[in-house]
Order: C-alpha cells, then structure tokens, then sequence
C-alpha cells in the first residue's frame, strides 16, 4: 500500500498542476491576453552585436560595449564567454592572450566569465594567469543566448564598430589555427 501511495502521489502533484496551469493559460486567452513567448533575437555573422553593460570584475567598474570598448584603437575585438573552471574555455582564453600580445593595441580581448561564484573567483582567476584582458562578470549567462551560445566557451571577433566577423562556440586544439587565420586576416 506504501509503495503504491508513494507512486500515486507525484502523479497527482503534476497532474494538478498542469491542470492549474492550463486553466490559467485559458483564463489569460479568453482576457484577451494571448500568451506569446517571443524567441529572444540571436546575432549572427553580419549583424551589429547589441549594446550591452556588464561589470568589471577586477576595477569593479562598469563597461558598455559602445561606449569603452568600440571605436577605440583596437581594429578587431573579441568576446569570449567562458567559466574558470571550464578546460577549454582555459586553452582558448590562453591563446586569444598570446595573440593579444602579439598584436598590441590592434587586438582586444574581452573576457567575459559566466562563473556563478562571481568575482572573488574571477579576480583568483587574474591573479593566478595574469592575461592583459578586461574580465567583464555575468553570473546570470544573460549574454551568451544574444549571441546563440548555450554553453562555454563562446567566441565572437568583432570590428571596432560591432559587426560580428565570426563566430564559433566551443573549443578544440583543432581550431587554434582556424583562429589564428580568422584573426591575422582581419589585422
């Protein structure tokens, strides 16, 4: 008898809230509040990436994409979306540094950790890695879906004026040199 009270029990729970659910969605309806979930845009090659602000996790600052990071000297900037703990969000943040300081000024790299934990591990991260890179925080992953990415790491290569030249989520050494082209070819 337990065990089939056990069974019957979860069944009941979502069998009434769906009916809850239904009911309300119907109720909303016939208000004439037609439920509509719109899919959020996703920015794709060719597009002008939106604007957007997140903090700096190391001046605790806030950067906004046009205004302290587009038009300034750098002819090609990159995004890339990535958690600390994440091993290949790691090798491609290392090589998008060593490309950064081989190209000076001309090459931005922007980091931006959706680590959770936020930015006492972030400034761990710096600390212990020392990239010239500015290390922007979203703990919510509120921007990698703008972009299409559902997990880490996500790279984006813009010019100085927002228009994403490529794109690419996830990392294997395999695509080191597809990179390194895409890059020293917009330089």
């Amino acid at each position: 008898m337990r065990k089939l009270a056990l069974f019957l029990l979860p069944a009941l729970v979502l069998a009434l809230l769906t009916v809850v659910g239904t009911v309300f969605a119907q109720a909303e309806k016939a208000a004439g509040q037609e439920v509509k979930q719109e899919a959020p845009k996703v920015y794709e090659v060719g597009d002008t990436a939106p604007d957007f602000s997140l903090p700096n996790a190391i001046t605790g600052s806030t950067m906004a994409l046009n205004k302290d990071i587009l038009g300034k000297d750098a002819k090609l900037i990159a995004l890339t979306f990535m958690n600390t703990t994440c091993s290949a969000c790691q090798a491609e943040v290392s090589l998008l540094s060593d490309m950064a300081k081989k190209y000076g000024d001309k090459f931005k790299v922007c980091l931006i950790a959706v680590d959770m934990r936020g930015e006492k591990l972030v400034k761990a991260y710096n600390e212990n890695y020392h990239y010239k890179v500015d290390y922007l925080l979203d703990p919510e992953f509120t921007l990698p879906p703008t972009f299409g990415f559902k997990y880490t790491p996500g790279l984006v290569l813009m010019d100085n004026k927002g228009k994403i030249l490529y794109k690419k989520g996830g990392y294997v050494i395999a695509d080191a040199d597809v990179l390194i082209k895409e890059v020293k070819n917009r330089l």
